[in-house]
């Protein structure tokens, strides 16, 4: 019985670092009249199961949320955006002709791509786990310093 538990715990973790390992890109920005947030899709879930048809995962946060992550991890994401842009990355959201068109204005374009890249930093660092569930406990268990 305990080898099943070992083998159970994992391949959950085993399963957990792979969805952690994923390449979320910045997809837009939503505002409805009661939320705003942020959206971000999985680059390696895009598929084309036939043709005019996209599939793809995608999460969205609220900027109130993401906003306040900001604030307490400024210093990191500061610097691993600041790294990417260094090296000259450019968001994949950019290649799009509708954001091109968005970002016209004289330098616009640069600007966007850093902000851009920090909300992707940022995404690729935020962790929310939900108070009370499932996730909070194994993670309490596996993570004991939380």
């Amino acid at each position: 019985m305990a080898g099943l538990r070992v083998v159970l715990v994992l391949g959950v973790t085993l399963s957990a670092s792979v969805a952690l390992a994923s390449d979320w890109q910045y997809a837009g920005y939503a505002k409805t009249p009661i939320s705003e947030a942020h959206l971000f899709f999985d680059t390696q879930s895009v598929s084309r199961p036939s043709q005019g048809v996209t599939r793809v995962w995608v999460k969205s946060i609220k900027t109130r949320i993401l906003d306040r992550y900001a604030k307490t991890h400024e210093k990191l994401v500061t610097e691993k955006a600041a790294r990417k842009v260094a090296v000259y990355y450019r968001p994949q959201f950019l290649e799009l002709p509708v954001a091109q068109a968005m970002y016209s204005a004289p330098n616009a374009l640069a600007k966007a791509a850093v902000e851009i890249t920090l909300y992707e930093v940022l995404n690729s660092t935020f962790q929310f786990i939900a108070p009370d569930t499932n996730a909070e406990r194994f993670s309490l268990l596996v993570c004991p310093s939380k």
